[in-house]
């Protein structure tokens, strides 16, 4: 049987209700698709109440999950071309370990945000191609004033600041990785400030959405990427103590690199990775500049540029040189984990092939994730040798792995992604699936017969967020994933226990609307 005719006998067999019964009686019946795609649909209103719980929640679960992404995807009379242009709304669920949670949701208010909803209309371009309605004497206008204020394009987009959120040394940072984060008070999610970290970020302006924790060392290590197009970009690296204390700081200079989303941590290295899948020259940067593109739509892949794993020592001091390993083109936005055996570093990581783009795929998904999934490949780099070798581990289509949070850097066995779990890996994503790099406890757990849809699995440990003092304690604990059911146009945050995935939820948080879809996010045992 052909991929595209079991996709169509897929398609037709998945429940349908005849009406969707959220707004009256007489609507139009509206299609499977239709339905999916309300996932995205914008939530303009901010909420705080006692959720109702279905189930049982376990009493060791105190703290809270922050969840970051875009609440807004239709802004004054415009739908934006693509989710990661919406504005961030930020959610918490806090947990006290009374048995009972609490929900609360706001908008990240940005300066952008804010000016917007003063004027009442859309003034900002998103990095997807959103672009506010204009006339092309207002356009040209702009490109006067960039050419004689000397700016770049990427000035002129908005800091949506969706991204992701995490708590650390008393922060809640608010994170788009193009822009300055955004402070927030931890319990009310109000919006405190944008934050340079003490002056640390002005000459970068930007911080990156993702990090890694090293719980050995206690400390947060996080980027910055600056672009500076007509010479190599620099890449910022911070280590912060608990109090969000500067430890140390490296800069590297790196010619032809234009992205970076996630990066690997060891205890001697970081990693990242040369995505031959962005080129920002001179031509594209014309089309940026006169709107005849934005930066997301120029992700494909450009053959003369490398696809490498690069290797940082993390001693400032080091005399030891950066190293570079050619490896498959692909593009990589997560990756699960990394460690080190003596000379060999061991990684696991997402990868996407060479047809990836960023299309909104049926207004359901981020990528083309059909035509080009997301698989987890096994990279083994030999550093006295120079070499590196991958391979495929699962051949389930995912995204928005999670891992330990303490295990960074160590040697891991599980990791919770977001996934397809079909053979023609239709989207969107409807199973959580628990990845056992030895491939002995492969689980999966599936929304699909109920209607949801899936965000980024979270795993929360059992005994709190120390090393585990055993293999087998690495899955101690829990998974909780956001649940979209598009048959009712409601969301909920379902608690699974990550030892016996398949068993289903040990509760089930029921929200009283809906949510869009999130991006990223964090789970604190402090915050509660």
């Amino acid at each position: 049987m052909t991929s595209l005719l079991s996709k169509l006998l897929f398609f037709q067999t998945q429940k349908n209700p005849s009406k969707a019964h959220n707004n009256g009686d007489n609507i139009p019946e509206l299609t499977y698709v239709e339905l999916m795609q309300r996932a995205w649909q914008s939530q303009p209103e901010e909420f705080d109440y006692d959720l109702e719980v279905e189930g049982s929640l376990p009493p060791e679960l105190k703290g809270t999950l922050f969840r970051n992404g875009p609440g807004l995807t239709h802004l004054f009379g415009t739908d934006l071309v693509h989710p990661i242009d919406g504005d961030g709304m930020v959610c918490s669920i806090t947990f006290p370990g009374n048995g009972t949670a609490h929900f609360r949701s706001k908008f990240v208010k940005t300066k952008e945000y804010l000016l917007e909803q003063k004027e009442k209309k859309m003034l900002f371009k998103g990095m997807m191609g959103s672009f506010p309605p204009r006339s092309l004497r207002d356009r040209i206008k702009e490109w006067k004033e960039d050419v004689i204020e000397m700016k770049v394009p990427n000035l002129r987009f908005k800091n949506p600041s969706n991204t992701n959120v995490y708590y650390w040394g008393g922060k809640l940072l608010s994170c788009w990785e193009n822009g300055l984060p955004y402070r927030l008070d931890p319990a009310t999610l109000d919006t405190i400030q944008e934050d340079n970290l003490d002056g640390l970020l002005n000459d970068p302006d930007s911080f990156g959405a993702h990090f890694r924790i090293d719980a050995t060392n206690d400390v947060l290590v996080a980027f910055s990427l600056k672009l500076n197009y007509r010479r190599n970009s620099d890449l910022y690296i911070y280590e912060f103590d608990n109090h969000f204390h500067l430890v140390q700081k490296k800069t590297i200079s790196l010619e032809q690199y234009y992205y970076c989303h996630d990066f690997l941590l060891t205890e001697n290295y970081y990693i990242f990775h040369h995505t031959p899948f962005l080129d920002m020259n001179p031509s594209n940067m014309v089309k940026v500049f006169t709107e005849l593109t934005a930066p997301g739509k120029l992700l494909k892949h450009y053959r003369h540029l490398p696809s490498r794993m690069i290797v940082i020592p993390r001693d400032v001091d080091s005399k030891e040189p950066i190293r570079y390993f050619d490896t498959d083109p692909c593009h990589i936005y997560h990756h699960l984990n990394a460690w080190e055996e003596g000379d060999i570093i061991y990684l696991s990581t997402v990868c996407l092939d060479e047809n990836i783009t960023m299309e909104f795929a049926h207004k359901i998904w981020l990528s083309n994730a059909e035509e080009a999934p997301g698989y987890i490949y096994n990279y083994r780099i030999n550093l006295a040798q120079h070499t590196i070798t991958r391979e495929k581990a699962d051949e389930c289509s995912c995204e928005f792995p999670s891992v330990h949070p303490f295990m960074n850097g160590k040697p891991f066995r599980f990791g919770y992604l977001m996934a397809s779990d079909f053979p023609f890996h239709p989207i969107p994503y409807q199973e959580v699936v628990k990845f056992d790099r030895l491939g002995k406890d492969r689980q999966v757990w599936s929304a699909r017969e109920q209607g949801g849809i899936l965000g980024e699995p979270v795993f929360v440990p059992r005994k709190g967020y120390g090393l585990p003092t055993s293999a087998e304690e690495e899955d101690e604990g829990w998974v909780i994933v956001q649940v979209y059911y598009y048959q009712t146009h409601e969301t909920q945050f379902v608690i699974l226990d990550a030892k016996n995935i398949p068993s289903g939820p040990v509760a089930r948080l029921k929200l009283r609307h809906h949510t869009p879809l999130q991006f990223h996010g964090t789970y604190n045992p402090m915050a509660h």
